[in-house]
């Protein structure tokens, strides 16, 4: 929250009826805020003085409080982990700003972090969410759920063009020799579908907050010539080691299938660090992936990838960035044994703020060296990939109580030395972000 959303009832200068004396009112005024007549070492008489009025006809007294002082003595609160002052400062507030939406969405985070998850929701049952940042949004969905078990379905239908892979050439050249093609390795347009359904267990809410996620990814284009299986889970921790920092740690794991045979097993382990500077909020992410059994021609499945990736998140007013990055190294075990180096990175410019629909425009780009000759063309291979992205979620509509629509298209251009291997690829596809229940 930043102190722009105060801005409205920035310097609020309440007037206090103190006909019962100064002191009971300073009893519930947080630290900082003080009746002017103490700080001025004046004493309140108990009763009027000869030639005074009586105490009831007597002027009240005027209490100065700045509300913008109180909201920073709350948060400071909530960065030292004094969840109960947190809250009292922030019900003050209320009081006399019943409509600050972030003071009633901060009460609500103190609420939850004592473990009175039923009244923080009520605070944000019915809260406006037009403009808050996607981060605030989870967190507001977390509370307001049913409880600490979260089911969740991405349903999605997809149009695909080429999607086997393979070049839509009669005729190419491997080496020096030209080979014909048939028909069966013509690029071709399908439809399919995509489904993940899953839940989210948290286990922990209180740091290290720690939530278990687990489930199944199946996507299904042209009758099942193409269709993969996978299963998923993770286990993820959330710290907050000081002011304006998170870190999360997390262990995650997918076991594919692939035209219901399997096809590879991956593990991997990430490492998240966010940042709040101010207007901008930096997140950076460290990943190891080791994936083992990753097909070849025969599906045999002899291959190991390890990967390096980093992902740099940069959220300013209205726009987010995403930059990723890696580099792997692929070894081929069963077959002759080599080692093939690549590295890929891409950027994503996610327009927050547009109104109806928020638009997400990305690009990205593969680079895979292979060491040593191709197995069976005897030539190195030598690819490069380029993919852009548009989506479109539309914001303002409403499936199924939390699922939001998305509009995705997607191109892939793959160029390579081997012409088997270079193909142009389209996809459409039509999804529902995350209907949670």
């Amino acid at each position: 929250m930043t102190k722009k959303l105060l801005r409205g009832f920035s310097m609020l200068v309440l007037c206090l009826a103190a006909a019962a004396g100064s002191a009971a009112a300073q009893e519930d005024a947080p630290a900082g805020i003080q009746d002017p007549a103490a700080e001025a070492g004046q004493e309140a008489a108990p009763g009027a003085a000869p030639g005074e009025a009586p105490v009831e006809e007597r002027e009240p007294k005027h209490i100065q409080i700045d509300l913008n002082l109180v909201l920073a003595q709350a948060r400071a609160a909530m960065r030292a982990g004094r969840f109960d002052e947190a809250v009292k400062l922030y019900q003050l507030i209320l009081r006399f700003a019943p409509d600050a939406r972030a003071v009633r969405i901060e009460l609500s985070f103190a609420l939850a972090a004592l473990g009175e998850r039923t009244r923080a929701g009520r605070l944000l049952r019915d809260i406006n969410r037009d403009g808050l940042d996607p981060e605030v949004i989870a967190t507001i969905d977390r509370i307001v759920g049913p409880g600490p078990l979260t089911f969740f379905v991405i349903p999605e239908i997809i149009l695909d063009n080429n999607i086997n892979g393979r070049t839509k050439k009669d005729v190419i050249r491997i080496g020096n020799t030209l080979v014909q093609l048939n028909e069966d390795a013509q690029g071709r347009e399908a439809y399919g579908y995509g489904l993940t359904v899953g839940a989210a267990y948290r286990l922990i809410d209180a740091a290290p907050r720690t939530t278990i996620t687990a489930g199944v990814r199946v996507r299904d284009v042209q009758a099942r010539q193409d269709d993969t299986a996978d299963v998923f889970g993770s286990l993820s921790f959330g710290f907050d080691p000081g002011e304006r920092t998170t870190v999360i740690p997390s262990l995650s794991g997918v076991y594919r299938t692939q035209a219901g045979e399997p096809y590879e097993l991956e593990g991997s382990g990430a490492l998240t660090l966010g940042f709040d500077l101010g207007p901008v909020r930096t997140t950076l992410t460290g990943r190891y992936r080791l994936v083992e059994g990753e097909g070849d021609y025969d599906r045999i499945r002899d291959r190991e990838r390890q990967e390096a990736r980093t992902s740099f998140g940069y959220g300013f007013p209205g726009l987010g960035i995403r930059f990723d990055g890696d580099v792997f190294r692929e070894d081929w075990r069963v077959r002759e044994t080599q080692d093939n180096e690549g590295f890929s990175t891409g950027l994503d410019f996610i327009f927050a703020k547009s109104p109806v629909v928020m638009p997400t425009i990305g690009a990205g780009f593969i680079f895979t060296h292979y060491e040593n000759e191709d197995p069976i063309f005897t030539v190195k291979r030598l690819d490069r990939e380029y993919e852009g992205h548009v989506e479109l979620l539309l914001r303002d509509v409403k499936l199924f109580g939390s699922g939001v629509p998305t509009l995705r298209y997607s191109y892939r251009r793959v160029t390579s030395n081997i012409d088997l291997y270079v193909f142009d690829k389209h996809e459409f596809s039509i999804g529902v972000r995350a209907i949670t229940f």
